[in-house]
């Protein structure tokens, strides 16, 4: 920006005038802002300019950057549709019978861009010109669009892999001729190296291009392209040829283009993998591998472990096959880790066999000893899905599956981002059926498959031993599977990876219930304490040693036993379990009674030794043995502020019970219902089904939670248990020991919110009483009265309050005689007697049921018949 000297001059002219007119001098220091104010105006303007470019250099940029996205974004579209019009030969479905031939694509050069811009009219001469021209530059040209051979003769020039490759697929691919020597009408390739050649086409200008690698696998994908018109829509097993004997491995599967076609899991495999939408044959595939599986050997050599998560209908009719050990079509989390730990168990097993025979491989074993093991999975994706585990086990018997004879066919609808690479390595089998997106036959494959987008149902790409067919797939029919069943119904049973699930109702006694593999009877008898080490209550499901025992309870091994579960989970079963093996080795089993007063009563009957009666049943003899509490939260609860007291008593009648060598069984419906204290008090947990997975964690439940379970499905030591059915019902809860109270001859002082009532009702006996505390020593017991002694004693009735005001009186009667609180609180016994503790629980509303408090004895519940329903409640 130039310097404005006129605009500095002109206003010092004119501020000197004005100073000679006015003449003041001071006129003149205006003049000096002239200068100032032009070099400000002057730095102001300079600075505006450099913001001013620095803003357009900064757009400048973006648009630059912006142009150079709309060029990528543009040739990135042109190349989409240049490769939907010209795409890979093996990826092609132009070459089916009857579509036009389209140019061979072999690579890709340098292009022309249907995208290009118009050519700039003028650019400057500068850097930024430049860039401009090579922007337009790039526009112009594609860098790589797909350059595809034209069809006709065809000649390849050069040496190499990539020369012989490319004549391989002049060959293979259709519309395409090769010839050899010089020809005017042949378009000519000119290999240079692996990945750059030249191509002459007649009438054009030679073409530079980069190569696209041509595998085998592709090759041959293209090859039965127009020769799949010849292969049948349907065929039946029984037109393949029969396994071989010699190779039993190698099972007949379907017809190919030069006829029948075989898959030989032994030599070829050990592992299969499948991929293909629904309906497009992957089932039918299923069925006919396990068929010809087990019709090529006996089931001792060739057994099947079906898996279906789809219900099992893909096996439909193959469960009667003698070679089938199992089918599972579970999701509940409790099947899915049977599964686990059953396949784990199968592992270790078939490893200790081969290390007692000294064998390295099953194929080093004699035959019969261990089978091969063939496991069929449909829908591999929701297995894999449902137990976060079983992608591990799955790669553990993929690679540990040849030498031990195991060996996977894998379906799934989407083979890519679902199957494992430690599972896809060992996969050297691959079947593709008809599938809706290319990564699948990608990740199979690994190239696309010619015209399979399109297959019909049962037409599926193999490949395998190095190389690939087109097959059209056999089916089976019922027929089929009832001819090989026959053939092998009466060979030895194959050996199983585990048992048949626990049933919802095992029946007491036990003695035959468990086993080992099928072939162990547990020894009769077992059911009792002394010969089985325990109390057998149910079966235990073992899948780490693929076998069943009996679960026993053995109290002075296992202590205290609660039993946790839900309402319809099988507590009282539990229970009712136990009783019955009690009572068959001899043990006295005592119920009981949920109501505190009663359950105080039977506890200290127990404590004390005194002989415990059932309800129907007058016995006698030592009480010791098996204490039961069916529902002890409610028990508990009922009991209130007697809780503590009542747990001490539980104390002590377990103390007598484990010294005799008998013990404690309770059940509760969760331990969020049961005071700290209470479950403190048990060392072993038999773990039912609960209410929530919270109770089931909160519970101690570290397996999976089964809101399905049947009654008396349960967890024992953390291993799987299903509770026996006793054939007889839960005894029913012991008598209440309640002792029967006969007054002394001695003043007796009755306590009760009802003393009118009482008084009518001891009149009603024949006893005479006083509601006065002073006649306590004047009154006497009517002596004709039978329940009362033949001497005299006195008897007071009156309320607490009363008592209160006769205190000489009420001790007096305590010391000499009896106190009897009838229908009084916890409060008002505490009050009168000086008590810290709560009073003995006592049935409400029983008006003959009272406390008794007698010199130098605790306060203790009896009953006083004389009292029996004594009259309403006086207001």
């Amino acid at each position: 920006m130039p310097f404005p000297l006129i605009a500095v001059i002109a206003p010092l002219l004119g501020a000197v005038v004005i100073g000679l007119l006015v003449r003041s001098p001071f006129v003149l220091v205006f003049a000096v802002l002239s200068p100032l104010i032009a070099l400000a105006t002057m730095a102001d303007g300079r600075r505006q300019a450099r913001r001013h470019r620095r803003e357009e250099r900064e757009r400048f940029e973006r648009e630059v950057v912006e142009y150079e996205r709309e060029i990528e974004r543009a040739h990135a579209a042109e190349r989409l549709e240049v490769d939907r019009a010209l795409p890979p030969p093996w990826a092609a479905g132009a070459g089916s019978p009857g579509a036009p031939h389209l140019p061979v694509r072999i690579g890709v050069a340098p292009r022309p861009s249907r995208c290009a811009p118009d050519a700039p009219r003028a650019l400057p001469a500068d850097a930024d010109g430049d860039r401009l021209r090579a922007l337009h530059e790039r526009a112009a040209v594609h860098p790589w669009l797909p350059v595809g051979l034209p069809p006709g003769p065809v000649v390849v020039e050069g040496r190499g892999t990539a020369a012989d490759n490319l004549r391989r697929l002049v060959t293979a691919a259709p519309g395409t001729t090769l010839v050899t020597g010089p020809s005017e009408a042949a378009s000519a390739v000119t290999v240079r190296s692996a990945t750059s050649a030249r191509l002459q086409v007649p009438g054009a200008i030679g073409i530079d291009l980069r190569l696209e690698p041509v595998t085998a696998l592709e090759i041959e994908l293209i090859r039965p392209v127009e020769a799949e018109s010849a292969l049948p829509s349907s065929v039946r097993v029984a037109e393949l040829p029969s396994p071989s004997p010699q190779r039993p491995g190698r099972i007949p599967i379907g017809v190919g283009v030069e006829g029948p076609v075989h898959l030989d899991l032994v030599a070829d495999g050990p592992h299969a993998l499948i991929g293909g939408t629904t309906g497009s044959g992957k089932s039918e595939l299923l069925r006919t591998l396990v068929l010809g599986w087990a019709s090529a050997a006996a089931p001792r050599e060739h057994s099947v472990l079906l898996v279906d998560f789809k219900g099992g209908a893909a096996f439909t009719g193959l469960a009667a096959l003698p070679h089938v050990v199992g089918l599972m079509t579970d999701l509940a989390p409790e099947a899915a880790e049977r599964a686990l730990r059953s396949l784990r168990a199968e592992l270790r097993r078939r490893e200790r066999l081969l290390l007692e025979h000294g064998c390295r491989d099953i194929a080093e074993l004699p035959r019969g000893v261990l089978s091969r093991m063939l496991v069929v999975v449909d829908e591999y994706a929701a297995l894999v899905e449902s137990v976060e585990e079983l992608p591990a086990l799955f790669a553990d018997l993929s690679a540990r599956g040849r030498s031990l004879g195991i060996h996977l066919v894998l379906c799934t609808q989407r083979p890519a981002g679902v199957v494992r690479d430690a599972v896809l390595a060992n996969c050297s089998i691959r079947i593709l059926f008809r599938v809706t997106a290319a990564s699948d036959s990608r990740a199979l494959l690994g190239a696309p498959a010619a015209g399979i987008e399109a297959a019909p149902i049962g037409r599926a790409v193999v490949a395998a031993g190095g190389g690939s067919a087109v097959v059209q797939i056999a089916r089976i029919e019922e027929g089929d599977i009832v001819v090989v069943a026959d053939r092998h119904r009466a060979a030895p049973a194959p050996d199983r990876p585990w048992l048949e699930a626990l049933p919802a109702v095992i029946p007491m006694p036990l003695d035959e219930a468990g086993g080992s593999r099928g072939d162990r009877v547990l020894p009769a008898g077992a059911a009792s304490l002394d010969e089985g080490g325990g109390w057998a209550f149910g079966v235990l499901d073992q899948p780490d040693e693929q076998r069943r025992a009996i679960a026993r309870w053995d109290p002075r091994r296992d202590g205290a036993l609660l039993v946790v579960g839900a309402t319809g989970s099988g507590r009282s079963r539990a229970l009712g379990a136990l009783a019955f093996s009690a009572a068959g080795g001899g043990a006295p089993v005592t119920v009981l009674p949920i109501e505190p007063a009663a359950a105080w009563a039977v506890l200290g009957a127990i404590v004390d030794g005194r002989p415990i009666a059932p309800p129907r049943e007058a016995a006698g003899g030592d009480p010791a043995g098996l204490l039961l509490i069916d529902d002890l939260d409610a028990l508990l609860a009922a009991a209130g502020d007697a809780t503590p007291a009542l747990l001490d008593r539980l104390d002590g009648a377990i103390r007598i019970l484990r010294a005799r060598g008998g013990g404690l069984a309770a059940s509760v419906r969760a331990l969020t219902g049961l005071p700290a204290s209470a479950a403190s008090r048990f060392d072993s947990v038999l773990l039912m089904r609960a209410a929530s997975l919270e109770e089931h964690r909160l519970a101690g439940g570290a397996g999976p939670w089964n809101r399905d379970a049947p009654p008396g499905r349960g967890r024992w030591h953390g291993t799987l248990v299903q509770v026996g059915l006793s054939p007889v019902p839960l005894p029913e809860p012991a008598a209440d020991p309640i002792e029967e109270w006969t007054p002394p001859a001695a003043p007796i002082a009755v306590v009760t919110a009802r003393p009118r009532a009482v008084l009518a009702r001891l009149a009603e006996s024949g006893i005479s009483a006083s509601s006065d505390p002073g006649a306590l020593a004047a009154a006497t017991v009517d002596l004709e009265h039978p329940a009362v002694r033949a001497r005299a004693a006195a008897v007071v009735a009156a309320d607490a309050e009363t008592w209160q005001s006769a205190w000489g009186a009420l001790s007096a009667a305590r010391r000499e005689g009896a106190i009897v609180l009838a229908d009084v609180t916890e409060a008002e016994v505490r009050l009168l007697l000086g008590h810290r503790t709560a009073p003995p629980p006592r049935r409400l509303g029983a008006s003959a049921e009272v406390w008794i408090a007698e010199a130098g004895e605790p306060l203790r519940r009896a009953r006083w018949s004389a009292l029996g329903a004594a009259a309403a409640p006086e207001h």
